[in-house]
């Protein structure tokens, strides 16, 4: 047997508003005014229990039979990170059955060491419970509760006097010697990781490996730049911040919604004025444009969008309504990786991730085979879908039939983004998860040593790390494996986003004034269209306003005059934006290496967008779990039954 690890906490009730958040907030408990409780370590872990006052003093002389009781309440610390969620059997509520953190762990005949504590319950007698949680020797009450426990110092004064006998005891079994060599004590969590890259992948990692467990005592965060959220960024033109990268979010990215509402920043959604107005420019005219107008009665703009509408259904057809139904059914499909633990397994590979979600296979093929076995009209996909792709990709019909639906879906109705740029839902994650983040710091290599990683810096700093998640893409960087790790090539598709406050000209459009120039110019696949759109992104005056240009090359200024009648200022960027997508797409692995090496960024060979790495960093989260229970498990074959049921639960979140 496994020396496993006894002694009593002496717990004293505090209340306190400042214990971070973890997975649960509250589980249903007894409505009682005096409870005992009884706090065991079992290998670091901590195991609480509350019985009501049903219970007379003889029953609490042995705690095999009270802790198997239905008057037991039992809960899990939330804030002693090392251990397993170890807690014990008997709870009481049907709600919590098949709830893993409610499984046997421990045989409690083993068990030398107990006491019980009077605390008084001074809440609503509404059912409602209370999370504890241990932090040394304190027991903290959840920061969201609203019962306070209140300690009965004379007791604790009591029970003080066990304290050195209490301890000797712990001693004296932590001496014993083991009955076999390979018995040896275990610590099954990643008390460290390390993760590369501050945008939503990394910093949505960090929080979900907050939320899932307790178990993680330190994350780092390395991000070579100077401000956090990787290509989610803004810049400043005449003092105005606009979004530079990822601009859009769409109605159904559920984490991102939940992370905007939980950090309280402030959702905006585009201007629908009745000026705004879009164009298909194929270089030497507009091949299709949406009517515009100065006033901006509601009931007028109601009755020009649906002109607007008629004017795009006379052109399309209803191809219009198969491609509405190919995207719908597209993210019907994506809307799966948001169900429950228990109908959604943990992938690791970005292949069983699409395939379980019904996704693959269009992975395999192009946009534009997708589309015409669909039925759109080779018209819609030469100008419209193309247009879409080219704005929200840069490439064309070409790519990926799931980038492009993904694409696709950016164009819809209900999009949203946040006020002050999208970047904050990344620190918010970051300063929630309790990172160590490190700014300005490049790591240049990473060694696995056997039983942690080796991060070294560009500042010169080493770390060690038991798990490490990379959350850029490696395509462009310039980091040494050892050993070396092999992914498929893939390039980056560049997008240079130009910034330009000025005057667009009319001439350059063909037209007699500035009016005449839609507020959004998309354009067709062209060898001689040097831009991939034109948006107005404020209109300060009648000649002068913000635009963002996107475009495959770099703007030359030369270019940009006879766009511009007038330029004051002008801003470029070049961002590696997102792969160059190619059908069928090959996927690099989340495992990098078969260790602790993990890579969110693979799934981005499927689609990339802010929600789709969430949606990759929380199954990389619970990934990161699952292979360390996996590696405890392992490691303790000859634990008892019990212990390694808790581990398969467990595996399972």
């Amino acid at each position: 047997m496994i020396a496993i690890r006894f002694s009593l906490v002496l717990c004293e009730f505090v209340a306190m508003g400042a214990v971070e958040q973890g997975p649960y907030e509250h589980y249903t408990g007894f409505p009682v005014q005096t409870t005992q409780v009884m706090a065991i370590l079992v290998d670091d872990n901590y195991i609480l229990a509350l019985v009501s006052p049903e219970h007379n003093e003889s029953s609490l002389q042995n705690p095999v039979s009270v802790l198997e009781s239905d008057y037991w309440t039992y809960f899990k610390s939330v804030t002693v990170i090392s251990g397993l969620y170890s807690t014990v059997s008997g709870f009481p509520h049907e709600e919590f059955e098949n709830d893993p953190l409610f499984e046997t762990s421990v045989d409690f005949e083993e068990v030398p060491i107990w006491d019980k504590f009077e605390g008084e319950f001074s809440g609503e007698e509404n059912g409602e419970g209370i999370i504890l949680s241990v932090n040394e020797s304190l027991l903290i009450p959840w920061k969201d509760s609203e019962h306070i426990w209140e300690a009965s110092h004379e007791k604790m004064k009591n029970t003080t006097a066990m304290l050195g006998l209490l301890l000797f005891l712990s001693l004296l079994i932590l001496s014993t010697p083991s009955s076999s060599s390979s018995e040896v004590e275990v610590d099954p969590c990643p008390t460290s990781v390390c993760i590369i890259g501050s945008g939503i992948g990394g910093s949505s990692v960090a929080h979900f490996l907050r939320q899932y467990s307790s178990r993680v005592q330190g994350i780092r965060m390395f991000e070579r730049h100077g401000v956090v959220g990787g290509r989610m960024a803004t810049v400043s033109v005449s003092g105005e911040t606009f979004e530079a990268g990822a601009s859009i979010l769409h109605p159904k990215n559920y984490h991102a919604f939940n992370f905007a509402k939980s950090f309280n920043l402030t959702i905006q959604t585009p201007s629908l004025d009745s000026d705004s107005s879009f164009a298909i420019w194929d270089g030497h005219k507009f091949l299709f444009k949406t009517l515009a107008s100065d006033f901006n009665y509601p009931f007028f703009q109601k009755i020009l969008s649906l002109a607007n509408s008629f004017l795009m259904f006379f052109r399309y057809g209803f191809s219009l309504f198969r491609m509405t139904h190919f995207v719908e059914s597209t993210v019907d499909n994506f809307l799966k990786y948001y169900q429950s633990f228990e109908s959604r397994p943990v992938f690791e590979t970005v292949d069983d991730m699409l395939t379980w979600a019904g996704l693959y296979h269009l992975t395999t093929r192009t946009l534009q085979e997708e589309l015409v076995d669909a039925g759109l009209s080779p018209l819609l996909i030469q100008e419209l879908v193309t247009v879409i792709t080219r704005i929200n990709y840069g490439q064309s019909v070409s790519i990926s039939g799931l980038a492009g639906a993904v694409s696709l879906a950016g164009a819809g109705d209900g999009l949203w983004s946040i006020e002050g740029g999208n970047w904050q839902i990344a620190a918010g994650l970051i300063n929630s998860s309790h990172v160590e983040l490190h700014l300005h710091e490049e790591i240049e290599s990473i060694s696995y040593l056997g039983d942690h990683y080796e991060l070294n810096s560009t500042e010169g700093n080493s770390y060690a790390c038991e798990v490490t998640v990379i959350a850029t893409p490696l395509d462009e960087q310039n980091i040494s494996f050892n050993p070396s790790i092999s992914i498929p090539n893939r390039n980056l598709h560049h997008t240079h986003a130009t910034f330009v406050r000025g005057f667009l000209n009319p001439a350059y459009f063909g037209v007699s004034s500035r009016s005449e120039i839609p507020t959004l110019v998309g354009t067709i696949e062209s060898h001689d269209l040097p831009f991939s759109s034109i948006s107005v992104l404020k209109q300060h005056s009648e000649k002068d306003a913000t635009c963002k240009i996107f475009s495959r090359e770099p703007m030359a200024d030369a270019l940009l005059d006879r766009i511009f009648s007038v330029r004051t200022e002008t801003m470029r960027i070049n961002w590696g934006a997102y792969p160059h997508y190619n059908a069928p797409e090959r996927f690099a692995p989340f495992v990098l290496d078969g260790h602790h090496l993990y890579y969110v960024n693979a799934f981005e060979n499927a689609a990339s967008t802010m929600e789709t790495s969430a949606v990759a960093a929380e199954n990389i989260a619970r990934l990161i779990l699952l292979r360390s229970s996996d590696k405890m498990k392992s490691s303790s074959s000859n634990l008892n039954s019990s212990t390694s049921h808790a581990y398969d639960r467990h595996s399972d979140l």
